[in-house]
C-alpha cells in the first residue's frame, strides 16, 4: 500500500524588512527558515549560513539535527551590488537541493541577468555537482525578474507566486529536476503590510513511500 504524506521537512521564507518588524509567523513549527533582510535569529535556532548585503539568513532548528543535514551551503551571487541573488544549499537526507533567490534590482533587466547568471554559475561550475534530475526547489524574493530562463533552459515550474504590487509577483517558488518521490505543498503564512507587500510562504516537502 502506498503512503503518501509522510513527513520530511518544512522550509518558511520571507522578506522580512531591514529590522525584522514584517510578519511573526510561529517559526517553531518549521524546520528551516530562511530570511532575508533580517539578521537576527529566529529562537531555538540555530544559523547555518549569513551573508550579503542585505543579509541573508539560512536558520535551522537545533532540536532535530537539521544542522547536520544542510550541507554544500554555496554562495552564487556575482555581483555584490544592485542584487544578491541566490545561495544553495542541499538537505542531504533527501537528496534536496535549495536554491534561496534574494533579488535586490526594482529594474526588470538588471534582476533577470542577475537570475541568469547565478543559475548559470550553478548549473555549469562543477564544483556545485548540480544534475539536472535533482529535485531542485527555488524560493524567495524574485522581484522584477523574467523566469524564462529558469523555465525554458532549467524546466522549472513556477508552483507559487504572490507578494508585491500590480502586475509583480515578487514571492515565488519554483520546482524542476524529477519530483517523482516528493510532494512540495505551499501555503502562504504572514503578509507585511507595508515593505511591498512581501509574503511569508511555508514548502511542507513530504515523501511518497510504499
Amino acid at each position: 500500500m502506498e503512503n503518501i504524506g509522510a513527513s520530511v521537512v518544512k522550509l518558511f521564507y520571507m522578506n522580512q524588512g531591514s529590522r525584522g518588524e514584517y510578519g511573526t509567523p510561529p517559526y517553531q513549527d518549521y524546520d528551516v527558515v530562511l530570511i532575508a533582510e533580517n539578521p537576527a535569529v529566529k529562537p531555538r535556532f540555530q544559523e547555518v549560513w549569513k551573508g550579503g548585503v542585505p543579509t541573508m539568513s539560512i536558520q535551522a532548528k537545533d532540536s532535530d539535527g537539521r544542522l547536520r543535514v544542510i550541507t554544500d551551503v554555496f554562495d552564487l551571487d556575482l555581483t555584490l551590488q544592485q542584487v544578491r541573488p541566490m545561495v544553495t544549499f542541499q538537505l542531504a537526507r533527501e537528496g534536496i537541493r535549495i536554491v534561496f533567490v534574494h533579488l535586490k534590482s526594482g529594474n526588470e533587466r538588471v534582476a533577470t541577468l542577475a537570475l541568469r547568471a547565478a543559475a548559470t554559475r550553478l548549473t555549469s561550475e562543477p564544483r556545485f555537482k548540480y544534475q539536472q534530475k535533482q529535485p531542485t526547489l527555488w524560493i524567495g524574493d524574485f522581484n522584477r525578474a523574467d523566469d524564462e530562463y529558469l523555465v525554458e533552459e532549467l524546466n522549472a515550474k513556477c508552483i507559487f507566486a504572490g507578494g508585491g504590487f500590480s502586475d509583480w509577483k515578487l514571492d515565488r517558488i519554483y520546482i524542476s529536476g524529477d519530483w517523482k518521490n516528493f510532494d512540495v505543498e505551499v501555503t502562504e503564512a504572514t503578509r507585511a503590510a507595508v515593505d511591498h507587500n512581501h509574503i511569508g510562504m511555508v514548502a511542507a516537502i513530504t515523501r511518497k513511500s510504499s
